[in-house]
């Protein structure tokens, strides 16, 4: 391949005037010459298509290999709950679900994890939002994030980040050919956007358990309720409430006539609160009997990161109700997410709780070339 501009223009992935091959090639590109613009890859993407570039990810997502990851999630929270512990009060979104998401997400993409705070920043605040932590970069670019993320892919071609999903996609092959910069860059951006939306419904759940103290205590003392519980979450609390997609075809719709190239908005949270589905919907019922929802959207565009979340959710919930049951939001000062299409949630959650100890152990390392599921050793009650 000829030599190339590894600058990302803004809005689209890969180096300018990348020479380009595969099923996608005749794509217009951009503006300046850069690779096609399919910003959400593949969910843009309708079969055959689709499904050659959803087949070729799906290894990262399984339930085995995200189970794998369990001891990094464990360290990472415990990490974050020792951060506040002596303090008994701190806010959810700022001390545990953002950063939690963040470095979780850092270490599955394989990126420094200690940059995670500037992508956090930058996804919850995209499109008029405001985030719940702040960047470590001043006057941070959508351009220089990207630039980044170009770079540590050119960089890890001779040098990967051992279990990292970078590393993983330079190897990867669609219809058995490697993939190009551009379309790796796309898959990055796809999941790293999960920290919005996977942050925002762990803050929602929270807070109706500082609202409902016996179902809490409920929780606590059975915790082999906890998976059931996060399914309803996910259900009434869905993050993502809607999508949209492009019409690929003239059709009549409910009385509305859709031409080619229409845009439309697929509503989740109306499914999950279909009444004809679910007795009393908007309630959140732990021993509910149907337990199917469409928080992960449905069919073919299903989202991949299903066992990741569930992961995420999982282990902070069983942490707080084991460390700091006591937890209460303090009602005056939360602050719902300014852009509620985009992640439903909060945007600030403070609480307070009985003080405890910290708990020491493995810890997450900040090393960014660390392996993915790697621990280093923690003074037991060192600082974290």
């Amino acid at each position: 391949m000829p030599s190339v501009d590894p600058t990302p223009p803004l809005g689209g992935f890969g180096p300018h005037h990348e020479k380009r091959a595969g099923p996608l090639a005749a794509y217009p590109p951009g503006p300046n010459g850069e690779a096609p613009r399919l910003s959400f890859f593949p969910l843009e993407l309708d079969p055959p298509l689709h499904d050659l570039y959803r087949k070729a990810i799906e290894p990262l997502f399984t339930s085995h290999a995200v189970a794998e990851l369990a001891p990094s999630v464990l360290a990472i929270t415990d990490q974050l709950i020792d951060a506040i512990i002596e303090k008994g009060e701190g806010d959810f979104c700022r001390d545990l679900s953002a950063p939690l998401a963040g470095m979780y997400t850092m270490r599955f993409v394989g990126l420094p994890v200690e940059d995670w705070p500037d992508y956090a920043w930058f996804i919850q605040s995209s499109r008029g939002g405001s985030s719940s932590v702040q960047p470590r970069t001043k006057n941070l670019s959508e351009r220089e994030l990207r630039e980044r993320v170009a770079a540590e892919v050119l960089r890890q071609r001779t040098q990967p980040v051992e279990g990292g999903a970078i590393a993983y996609l330079l190897d990867a092959r669609v219809d058995g050919r490697k993939l190009e910069t551009w379309e790796i860059e796309a898959y990055l951006w796809l999941i790293i956007g999960n920290v919005n939306g996977t942050q925002a419904c762990m803050a929602s759940s929270f807070v109706w358990l500082s609202r409902n103290p016996e179902q809490r205590r409920r929780l606590a003392e059975t915790p082999q309720l906890i998976s059931q519980a996060i399914e309803e979450f996910l259900r009434v609390f869905s993050p993502r409430q809607a999508f949209s997609h492009t019409v690929t075809h003239g059709v009549e719709l409910a009385g509305q006539s859709l031409k080619r190239g229409d845009r439309v908005l697929l509503c989740w949270v109306s499914g999950n609160l279909d009444e004809t589905e679910f007795l009393d919907p908007e309630k959140v019922d732990f021993d509910r009997a149907n337990k199917s929802h469409m928080a992960f959207g449905l069919g073919a565009h299903t989202c991949m990161a299903t066992h990741n979340v569930r992961l995420e959710f999982r282990i902070i919930f069983e942490q707080i109700l084991s460390r700091i049951r006591d937890f209460r939001v303090e009602e005056a000062g939360l602050r719902p997410a300014p852009v509620p299409a985009i992640a439903a949630g909060y945007e600030h959650v403070p609480f307070v709780f009985t003080a405890g100890k910290k708990v020491g152990g493995p810890r997450f390392a900040d090393d960014p070339q660390q392996p993915a599921g790697r621990l280093t050793p923690q003074t037991k009650g060192a600082t974290p």
